[in-house]
């Protein structure tokens, strides 16, 4: 056909439409719905306290007197307390998970904080610490293999600097040395401490030591006590990083925030009865600080022992019901339901700690030393446990120790759910992170 000539009708028929192609049915049947997971498969509790009769007795073991006193009433083993209670609590928290396992944290407040050498005896318990996990009657004999022990974090003089640790080190090593679990971290106490503690030339010293021979530190700091608690943290990893120190820094507790005094919420109509020491936004600006340096982590653990303490002592009567309905809940002042509140104060902390970490960087922790109430008997969450009338039967009761241990998993669970969390992130924040930071192999 030539150019500029008019198309003939033969050329432009190609006869009636087709048809579309037949579609089977299942063409049109709703896309198939995937399942969200809604729980992680496994837990690493990577903050739990043992400790046995003989330690009490021989007063290696002296917790602090803000404690709950029945602390120092009994021991609080692996076998006897710690599995039996997680066994029954995790089922409180989610049925489908497959099992608990956890990291051993110092429960041992005797050393010196003098000695250099331990030719003082000021090493000595904190050894003996590690070995009885491992001595014939310890806190490992006979202990059932759905809970184990993966890591140790003891007590180290970090503030005595690398010359120091580089006699204890050995020492500590070879007192673990007789069981298979490693030492992965270690912890000074930094809650008490006064301004400066951390940021001397032999602390940093200490820190870059750790990290040179493959240890992380739990670095344990209360943020109630003044901002400068936190401002200090910032500037101790900022001077450690500058001398190229790399040292995994874990923080405890997430720098124990000030939940019994912060408003619940952003919306909240005032601050709650207690003035704070550090604000929720000194508190933040200090979390997003850290949270810049490569290498540090956050534990989020012991949250429900810096929460008010009606609110907690309601809560955990509610989740002590076997049903969950209206006749279980329990109102605090102003007819917010304990829970509720609870959850509102825990996602206070975190979601900012999640928006600022990501989930490679958190992990969960239990917790014990802590000094909200006063039960009658001592347990991972001694002072969360709410004071009950004694029984007529002697010896604690395990339902309601596995309710305390629960209580604080299923919040923080409830709360990342509520956050949009599912599946792997959740494996990731309750197991993931403190294998990889704990060097813990895979199950």
């Amino acid at each position: 056909m030539s150019p500029g000539s008019t198309p003939s009708a033969s050329s432009t028929s190609r006869g009636p439409p087709r048809r579309p192609p037949k579609l089977p049915s299942s063409a049109f049947a709703p896309a198939p719905v995937v399942a969200r997971r809604a729980y992680p498969q496994r837990i690493l509790d990577t903050h739990v306290h043992l400790w046995t009769t003989e330690q009490l007795d021989q007063g290696n073991i002296s917790w602090p007197p803000t404690c709950s006193n029945a602390l120092n009433d009994g021991a609080h083993s692996l076998e006897d307390e710690y599995a039996p209670a997680v066994l029954k609590g995790v089922k409180m928290v989610e049925r489908h998970i497959e099992a608990v396992e956890c990291v051993y944290v110092q429960a041992e407040y005797k050393h010196d904080d003098a000695e250099k050498d331990g030719s003082g005896g000021g090493w000595d318990s904190s050894c003996a610490e590690v070995k009885q996990l491992s001595c014939k009657r310890g806190l490992l004999c006979g202990v059932r293999a759905d809970v184990k022990v993966l890591a140790l974090c003891p007590w180290a003089p970090v503030h005595l600097g690398a010359s120091v640790l580089e006699s204890y080190l050995p020492k500590i090593t070879l007192a673990a040395s007789s069981n298979s679990i490693p030492i992965a971290s270690f912890r000074y106490l930094l809650q008490d401490s006064p301004k400066g503690t951390y940021l001397t030339p032999d602390f940093i010293s200490g820190l870059h030591h750790l990290g040179s021979k493959g240890y992380a530190f739990d670095h344990t700091v209360d943020s109630r006590r003044g901002k400068w608690m936190l401002q200090d943290s910032v500037e101790m990893i900022s001077t450690l990083r500058s001398q190229g120190g790399t040292t995994k820094i874990i923080l405890d507790h997430c720098g124990k925030p000030d939940l019994g005094s912060w408003p619940r919420s952003s919306n909240s109509s005032g601050a709650d009865n207690v003035a704070s020491k550090t604000s929720h936004g000194d508190w933040l600006e200090s979390i997003y600080q850290l949270a810049l340096f490569p290498d540090v982590y956050v534990k989020v653990s012991g949250l429900l022992d810096l929460c008010p303490a009606e609110t907690v002592d309601l809560a955990a009567r509610e989740f002590e019901q076997p049903q969950h309905d209206a006749s279980s809940r329990q109102s605090v002042k102003g007819g917010e339901d304990a829970m509720d509140e609870l959850t509102a104060r825990i996602k206070k902390v975190v979601e900012p700690i999640l928006e600022a970490f990501g989930i490679e960087r958190v992990m969960i922790g239990s917790e014990t030393d802590s000094t909200v109430l006063d039960p009658d008997w001592p347990m991972f969450r001694a002072c969360t446990i709410p004071t009950r009338e004694k029984d007529a039967h002697e010896g604690r009761d395990v339902v309601q120790e596995a309710s305390a241990w629960a209580l604080g998993m299923k919040l923080c669970l409830d709360v990342l759910l509520e956050l949009g969390l599912d599946g792997p992130a959740l494996d990731r924040i309750f197991e993931g992170t403190a294998r990889e930071v704990y060097g813990i192999s895979s199950a």
